[in-house]
């Protein structure tokens, strides 16, 4: 592999032992894939605080490493960002019910990043807080759905990072491979829709399909059928969600609506297509089957914002909510960023879903962090069903907790937050 000068004094330990463990994974990486030079990293959306706590074995574990990022002046070299989740520090404690000492690991990671220069917006899906990567621009992302969202909809480059977009935030260089090279963009599957698309239950369930057929780490498949459709912000969102559950591939196509595909011929570069996928009613109605595990009727939990709700989507739910109470025994989450929940509380939102008994929660994941919640919170115990209209939430939560599964649209899902049921 070829290095610049910088890279060779990094990679020699130059300008330190974190520069120069960084330096050596990205080359691993680099040489596993075949890859001939590194290139800049224009923007890294590295792990959550709450993994990097898993490095430390105790506190002051992470506040000496803390103190250690302030001595040598640890900083990123390229704009980096991070990614979901974090206990909602300043919610009621019993809300989630996680323990003190836990929440306080999680504050201490936050000061670590916050001093490295990582803008800490524990984000799932950081364009809700306007970080709109641009076409063509090379990043290095983690988190499973965004990646994707920027593959696809944003037409920008990336790898699915892992750590590797720690180490590239740190070096601001990168592997270019994979994603970052025009022939692997190229679209290598056909999907024609034939079905109806409807409300963003549909475009979950389509997309959680599409990418169990796209099971390969290269696939890249194009959608036809779909160019009179208009996709929203929220629709893309959670068709990235979908999509990054249940497949490996990193990005898709949308014929006449991605950036990357105004024409079929254009996404996929010229050549002949000889995979043909067909996608009718039957095909949806089998992705809605797949993604409903639930036996019982009654509903314990209903979850809303994985990815993280827009401030479109918590108006929704305020005004299906607006007038009625949640039903005692259920629980009530829309997850959120920070930012999204002031608009919220200044558009009176916030106060509409609480007065139901709901709660509007910044930075969490109720999917994220199962050991924790079953040793320190009731929740796991305390829900067997849960109803969402996030594909993602309902492919991991049987898997996590045991719960069985209602996924279904935004009204089905507030409507069995009121009665405590399922209705469809």
């Amino acid at each position: 592999m070829v290095l610049t000068v910088p890279d060779r004094r990094m990679l020699d330990g130059e300008e330190g032992p974190d520069l120069q463990k960084a330096m050596e994974i990205l080359v691993g990486v680099g040489e596993a894939f075949d890859s001939e030079r590194l290139i800049d990293c224009s923007g890294a959306h590295v792990y959550t605080p709450g993994l990097y706590s898993y490095y430390f074995k105790n506190i002051e574990e992470a506040k000496a490493r803390l103190e250690q990022v302030k001595k040598e002046r640890l900083k990123v070299k390229c704009f980096s960002t991070c990614s979901a989740s974090c206990p909602d520090l300043l919610a009621a404690p019993e809300i989630e019910g996680l323990s003190k000492d836990f929440k306080e690991m999680m504050s201490v990671c936050i000061d670590i990043y916050r001093e490295m220069g990582i803008i800490v917006t524990i984000a799932c899906a950081p364009y809700l807080a306007g970080i709109i990567p641009q076409r063509g621009e090379h990043l290095e992302y983690t988190e499973s759905s965004d990646w994707i969202f920027a593959n696809s909809v944003q037409g920008a480059r990336s790898n699915r990072g892992g750590m590797s977009a720690f180490f590239a935030a740190l070096t601001g260089r990168i592997p270019e491979y994979g994603m970052h090279l025009d022939e692997n963009r190229r679209a290598n599957k056909l999907f024609h829709v034939s079905a109806h698309i409807g409300d963003i239950a549909d475009v979950g369930a389509l997309f959680f399909y599409c990418g169990m057929k796209a099971d390969q780490t290269w696939d890249v498949p194009v959608l036809t059928g779909l160019e009179k459709r208009t996709f929203s912000l929220e629709d893309f969102k959670q068709a990235c969600g979908a999509f990054s559950a249940s497949g490996a591939a990193a990005m898709f196509h949308i014929v006449g609506i991605t950036p990357e595909a105004p024409m079929l011929d254009t996404a996929c570069q010229g050549q002949a297509l000889t995979e043909k996928i067909e996608i009718n009613e039957k095909t949806l109605q089998e992705a809605y089957r797949l993604l409903t595990s639930a036996k019982e009727k009654a509903v314990d939990m209903v979850l809303f914002g994985c990815p993280h709700a827009s401030i479109k989507e918590i108006g929704e739910i305020a005004h299906l909510l607006e007038g009625k109470r949640i039903s005692d025994h259920v629980r009530l989450w829309v997850q959120c960023l920070p930012e999204t929940r002031m608009m919220a509380e200044r558009m009176g939102y916030v106060e509409r879903i609480e007065k139901a008994g709901g709660h509007v929660l910044r930075n969490t994941c109720m999917v994220m962090y199962e050991d924790e919640r079953k040793e320190q919170s009731s929740i796991p115990k305390e829900v067997k069903v849960l109803a969402t209209n996030s594909a993602k939430t309902a492919y991991y939560a049987p898997a996590e907790y045991g719960w069985g599964v209602w996924y279904g649209p935004t009204e089905s899902c507030v409507r069995s937050a009121v009665t405590g049921k399922w209705e469809g």
